[in-house]
């Protein structure tokens, strides 16, 4: 084995000799790393990424050559780049889900290894991902049910629509994939709800922090009225449908029951409007005052005046 290594770092040697510009320096280095001779590896690595810096295969055996030498990060760094100038591969991911494992990073290392398997669909790595999943849920146990107001976040309200910018359902694992799987949906509401849960154990998270930014930025105006409190939100009892547009929002159940309940009042234009002989320009409030368009009325926009 020994000799077939020296053999193979002669002829490396000798085509990177009459080639010194081209694309043969991460195959030395690499020989060179599995002799451990790391400075010399390290050497021809430094000058071959000078010439060409986006070479996805040099940055990988740079992250497998820190790797080797015990820096692990600088290691986690490098295996990133290889993943920029090549999201597939399947090496650097695989890599990365070891390194967020041991550093006690299950949800990071869960989703290098499900991106793994969607290139490489084997056993061991599935056995992998359900291995995470059984620590996440251990993890979350504690807290994957809150108690009190907060478990309530839409009133037991059992209409989907009303928790489409909700807490999760109870019960549910709170993980950071989660809160992604939820903002990939269009979810943002809930994704904002689990990343909340997920600072309240790891307050000092900048990383969460910005994503929980980032998908508070991307809610819809709806669901950022439900970050006034726990508590359900009443619905005001004036005699007429709130419009969506300025009250909570409405189930779909009573949406149909409002279209259902609507008829078209008389054309106002066949039925001009008196005007008081003072009256010399109607204001808009006052034709309202006299005469509605004819709208359902869950979609007026402006105020009643009262009756001359």
């Amino acid at each position: 084995m020994a000799s077939t290594n020296r053999d193979e770092i002669s002829r490396l040697e000798l085509l990177h000799a009459a080639h010194p510009d081209g694309l043969v320096f991460p195959h030395l280095a690499d020989a060179y790393r599995r002799a451990g001779r790391y400075a010399q590896a390290e050497s021809v690595l430094t000058a071959g990424l000078r010439r060409h810096a986006d070479f996805s295969s040099a940055h990988l055996v740079l992250a497998r050559l820190r790797l080797d030498q015990g820096k692990r990060e600088e290691a986690a760094t490098a295996f990133r780049r290889v993943l920029q100038l090549d999201p597939r591969n399947m090496v650097a991911l695989e890599f990365l889900g070891r390194i967020a494992a041991e550093d006690d990073r299950p949800a990071d290392a869960l989703q290098y290894f499900r991106r793994l398997y969607e290139l490489k669909p084997k056993e061991r790595i599935a056995e992998q991902i359900r291995g995470l999943e059984r620590n996440l849920r251990s993890d979350a146990a504690p807290t994957g049910r809150p108690e009190g107001p907060e478990a309530g976040g839409n009133g037991g309200s059992g209409d989907p629509s009303d928790r489409r910018g909700g807490s999760p359902e109870p019960g549910e694992v709170v993980t950071e994939t989660m809160a992604e799987l939820y903002a990939r949906q269009g979810l943002y509401g809930r994704a904002v709800a689990v990343y909340r849960q997920l600072l309240e154990r790891k307050p000092g998270d900048t990383r969460l922090r910005a994503k929980l930014e980032a998908a508070e930025a991307r809610r819809e105006p709806d669901e950022r009225a439900g970050d006034v409190g726990p508590a359900p939100v009443e619905r005001p009892v004036t005699g007429r449908s709130t419009s969506p547009a300025v009250g909570e929002p409405a189930t779909i159940r009573e949406g149909l029951r409002t279209l259902l309940a609507w008829r078209p009042r008389p054309d106002p234009a066949a039925a001009p409007v008196a005007r008081r002989s003072h009256d010399h320009v109607a204001e808009p409030w006052a034709e309202a005052a006299v005469s509605e368009p004819a709208a359902p009325p869950a979609a007026r926009p402006w105020r009643e005046a009262p009756a001359p």
